[in-house]
């Protein structure tokens, strides 16, 4: 998607997934009580659960993006006095631009399984420091197999169930200290504004609502999305 319509698209909303606040609260509950705590957000999108954490806890974080919004995303730092902070770079979540294990926390909130599960958290795994915190929030099937009409058009992604997830995170090598699916007022929470924009854009006869984002909304408001879509959080400790 072209990094404008995306802009376009998500105007006015904080998040770009479902259960990011709540993400947000499990991560404020595992962030060291220190001015020099590190956080990573990995897929930080518009920047708004870095700045968060950052405002919150005094911590500093590092937001780690695919697309290029770096620069926007400083300046609205700088604007809420957190540039000292929040430093916000052009990288892959597969392939992260770090270093050495130096973080406290590592977090993505609903990307793992577009940049690739295993890959995205076993990058995660080896940036966080021995006895750091792994976070993750993502889009996982109720069960297997799943039917064609319940996956929305163009998505090339393969989702996994809870119980594969978990798997996951314990081959990077990692503790799993917890697994558990959001409610479904999380995910009524972000399609509803979605869904409220996406109507305006058409209202306004403005082009650029991406396909696959109007087949995620018709699957969701039809029943099957709540069916066979969860959105879970998973959290792993590094020994």
């Amino acid at each position: 998607m072209p990094d404008d319509r995306l802009w376009n698209i998500y105007a006015g909303l904080d998040f770009l997934t479902p259960g990011a606040r709540e993400t947000l609260d499990v991560v404020s509950a595992l962030v060291p009580a220190s001015s020099t705590a590190r956080v990573l957000d990995v897929a930080c999108g518009k920047g708004a659960g870095a700045m968060l954490l950052a405002d919150r806890h005094a911590c500093r974080v590092l937001g780690i993006d695919v697309h290029p919004f770096a620069g926007q995303l400083a300046r609205r730092a700088r604007e809420r006095g957190l540039g000292d902070r929040v430093t916000f770079v052009i990288g892959d979540g597969g392939r992260l631009p770090v270093r050495g294990a130096v973080f406290d926390v590592a977090m993505c909130i609903g990307a793992p399984s577009i940049v690739g599960t295993e890959r995205c958290i076993d990058e995660m795994a080896r940036v966080l420091r021995p006895g750091g915190a792994l976070v993750v929030s993502d889009w996982v099937w109720a069960r297997k197999p799943v039917p064609r009409e319940a996956i929305p058009l163009g998505y090339d992604i393969e989702p996994l169930t809870l119980d594969e997830y978990v798997d996951v995170v314990r081959r990077a090598g990692l503790d799993v200290l917890s697994a558990d699916p959001l409610p479904q007022s999380a995910s009524d929470a972000y399609y509803e504004p979605l869904r409220a924009r996406v109507t305006a854009m058409r209202n306004e006869r403005r082009s650029g609502v991406p396909q696959p984002i109007e087949d995620e909304l018709r699957i969701y408001d039809s029943g099957l999305g709540t069916q066979w879509w969860r959105y879970a959080v998973f959290v792993g400790r590094k020994p």
